[in-house]
Order: C-alpha cells, then structure tokens, then sequence
C-alpha cells in the first residue's frame, strides 16, 4: 500500500500555527484580566484563561500526533480527525467563557 501524501498533517500544521498568535496574544493579556478587586473569584474569566492557555499545548500535541500517525499509520483517518479537533476544545472553552461572561456578568470581570 503507498503512502498517501502528507497534504491533511500540513494544512492541519498550518491551521494550529496561525491560531497560535491571537492564542499568545491572550496570554500575554492574561495578567491584566484579574487587575479588578474581586475579579479573582471570576469562574467564566478563569475557565477562559485555561482555554487560553491550554491552546498551545493542545495545537502542539495535535501536530506532533498528526504527523506520528501519519508516519506509523498513514490510514488511520479517524485517529487522525480525532487529533486534528483537539485544539477546538480549548477554543469552545474560550467562546463558552467569554458569552457566559457577557451574559451572565454583563461584560465584567467583577462578578459573583
């Protein structure tokens, strides 16, 4: 059986590698998020920093997963899919955070 060409693992690379900089962005900012008094005991703003934060290392480990199974085995589709959404969870995380925030807290930090 031929090896298939490496065209999912790279867009796949490509898609995760330009997330990664609005994702450092946040991080970067992450300080400034709990400079309110009160904004501390803020659950939606502390789920939305470990969606944050947790980017990069799910983005790293779905390429390096990616390219291992495409290496050890070029056709297992479905475990590949499976690696390639998991850097979605800590964008679902981030987008839940930030409209719970909006909505519940009003749009801000302070909020119990």
């Amino acid at each position: 059986m031929e090896r298939p060409k490496p065209i999912f693992p790279i867009v796949t690379s490509v898609i995760w590698l330009v997330g990664m900089i609005p994702a450092l962005a946040a991080i970067m900012m992450s300080a400034f998020f709990f400079d309110a008094p009160g904004s501390e005991d803020n659950g939606y703003l502390v789920a939305f920093l470990v969606g944050a934060t947790s980017y990069p290392f799910l983005a790293g480990g779905s390429m390096v997963g990616i390219w291992t199974v495409w290496f050890l085995r070029p056709h297992a589709v479905g475990l590949k899919w499976v690696l390639a959404v998991l850097p979605l969870l800590s964008l679902i995380t981030c987008t839940v955070a930030t409209i719970l925030l909006m909505v519940v807290c009003g749009g801000d930090f302070v909020c119990r």
